[in-house]
């Protein structure tokens, strides 16, 4: 399948089931409701309820992603075995795998993560950054100027988000394959394995897999430039928003990523 087709045959994906993609929308919605509660409890001076719902809804936030990740596992499954029809939307089975898909994810990118940190320590970042943080809250915006040493090490400081985010990529571009695996074989260690991981990709070949993902990436940052527009209608781009968009972008995602994967098992 060419580039195109595959990204023609993912962006019509999501409305062959309406239902589904209304069902996880709900799901969306009900967290957006609850994230709203704190701000009321706050308006009515009720901040005892604040911090408490603040946690419930950051907890139910963070189910209700997992849920969206393991749906998005069994998309892929499922585009891999090249079945037409959606899977259904099981919590328990879908956070299960959500959980799994996260610790992977960690895993992944805990080594970036790591490098960064010692990164920022050995050129000197990770301390002007906390110099600047201290004498912000100590004295206050006017006195936490940088001084004349922090100023020279201004590029310094820059090179840390630059290699953050090229870490990062490049983790991600392993991790969206080690997902798959996951995703198909149904057992972490699949994930884990790196070797296969790239031989995975050797099989769809880097080329293929990587304007692939370049052409996803270019496809989201469009979707979102209309969600943007959408958001600010009042009332009814809130509903429009998570009750249709979050789920089409979810399941638009996990469909892409199955057509990419699934390239390497026809190429075997």
């Amino acid at each position: 399948m060419k580039v195109i087709r595959l990204f023609q045959d993912s962006l019509s994906y999501p409305i062959n089931d309406i239902d589904k993609l209304l069902t996880l929308g709900v799901l969306f919605f009900f967290d957006a409701i609850f994230s709203l509660l704190p701000s009321i409890t706050t308006a009515l001076s009720q901040d005892f309820l604040t911090p408490i719902l603040y946690f419930i809804s950051n907890l139910i936030g963070f189910i209700i992603f997992i849920i969206a990740i393991g749906y998005i596992t069994f998309i892929i499954k499922d585009t891999v075995d090249n079945k037409l029809d959606f899977p259904h939307l099981n919590l328990i089975k879908n956070f299960s795998k959500g959980i799994k898909v996260f610790f992977i994810s960690i895993i992944y990118y805990i080594v970036p993560i790591v490098i960064t940190i010692l990164f920022s320590y050995i050129i000197g970042a990770y301390a002007i950054i906390s110099e600047i943080i201290t004498s912000f809250f100590s004295f206050g915006y006017e006195t936490s100027i940088p001084t004349y040493s922090m100023v020279l090490s201004v590029h310094n400081i820059i090179l840390v988000p630059i290699v953050a985010v090229i870490l990062f990529i490049i983790s991600t571009i392993f991790l969206i394959i080690a997902i798959s695996r996951f995703s198909y074989y149904g057992d972490m260690k699949f994930a884990l394995d790196l070797k296969a991981v790239i031989y995975d990709i050797g099989n769809i070949t880097w080329k293929h897999y990587l304007i692939s993902l370049i052409i996803l990436c270019v496809i989201l940052i469009l979707i979102l430039s209309i969600v943007i527009v959408i958001a600010v209608i009042p009332f009814f781009g809130f509903i429009i928003l998570f009750l249709i968009i979050l789920p089409f972008i979810t399941i638009f995602w996990g469909r892409s990523v199955g057509l990419i994967y699934r390239k390497s098992k026809i190429n075997k």
